[in-house]
């Protein structure tokens, strides 16, 4: 989720020129959004749960089950964060 908003923060900053001050901005709105998800991504990785795979041919972790509340939330943080960076880019739209 950290390496996602980060990528969409470089585009949107190279998007406007690397602005200084779009820059600040999206490192403020970057914290914003990351600060809340990693207790989320914390308390997700407590309710994992992973099991023997079911059939012999498949090989690697077996995931069975996990909190759909975190995973929910994980998914809320990521579209609200995606939400104003296109505010962002709606604005540059705008301006021209």
């Amino acid at each position: 989720l950290i390496l996602h908003i980060v990528i969409l923060s470089l585009r949107t900053w190279t998007v406007w020129r690397r602005s200084k001050v779009v820059g600040v901005g999206l490192i403020v709105f970057s914290l914003a959004a990351a600060v809340p998800a990693i207790p989320v991504m914390v308390l997700f990785s407590g309710t994992v749960k992973f099991v023997d795979p079911p059939y012999q041919p498949f090989r690697g972790c077996f995931l069975e089950g996990g909190s759909h509340v975190f995973s929910s939330m994980e998914w809320i943080i990521l579209m609200v964060y995606d939400a104003g960076e296109m505010q962002y880019c709606f604005i540059l739209t705008a301006r021209h």
